[in-house]
């Protein structure tokens, strides 16, 4: 069992994250703007913390072995950037000796598409998604850098599905043959694993549906 810290726990994909880390027998502290959370647990805390301000959120880390950022900008129309500045605020609180490991959800476009090109690259992946993507690539170049150990999630689209198990993953690729669309509760279900078994340190992770 691992302790486990969740923030954008209250989102539909944190939310899974939080459910399925659970179910695996890992303690989990859920950060929320609230103190109220939608699910009550023995093995579950709700930590009331702000995602994007440093101190308060360096003052939910201590205690935990491993800390998961499921945020994101919802308005894909907004520059304002999440992603990076939390893992910003994460890595600085914990230092670079501290053996905690940080997941961190971010999408498909920072895979690579080949040898020399990511998803992000792609004249396919302008328009809509163009601020995220952004904000996800600030925060991969700024993560690689550091020495903590980290994993970075890409899903496709997420769907606000349970999990069901029915899904492939790959380091640094997108699998191949699987669908470019994944359920919540499928990236909830890889990331309460990742957290006992530690297969991608420092490294991408592409997830896809099976057919």
């Amino acid at each position: 069992m691992k302790t486990v810290l969740v923030f954008g726990a209250t989102g539909t994909t944190g939310q899974q994250i939080v459910r399925e880390c659970l179910q695996a027998g890992h303690s989990v502290t859920a950060v929320s703007r609230r103190a109220a959370y939608p699910v009550e647990h023995p093995h579950l805390k709700v930590h009331v913390a702000q995602n994007l301000d440093a101190a308060s959120v360096q003052a939910a880390l201590p205690g935990h072995e491993v800390v998961v950022s499921a945020v994101g900008n919802r308005d894909y129309s907004d520059p304002m950037m999440v992603v990076f500045p939390l893992a910003q605020h994460i890595f600085t609180g914990l230092g670079a000796d501290n053996p905690v490991r940080v997941l961190i959800i971010a999408g498909m476009g920072l895979l690579q598409y080949d040898a020399t090109r990511m998803y992000k690259d792609l004249s396919s992946g302008s328009g809509g998604v163009a601020y995220p993507r952004a904000d996800h690539f600030a925060a991969y170049q700024f993560v690689r850098e550091q020495p903590n150990d980290w994993t970075i999630v890409c899903p496709p689209e997420i769907v606000p599905q349970d999990a069901d198990g029915n899904y492939a993953v790959t380091a640094d690729y997108f699998p191949v043959g699987m669908r470019a669309v994944i359920s919540a509760g499928n990236i909830g279900h890889f990331v309460a694993h990742e957290v006992e078994r530690a297969e991608f340190i420092r490294k991408r992770v592409g997830i896809g549906s099976r057919a």
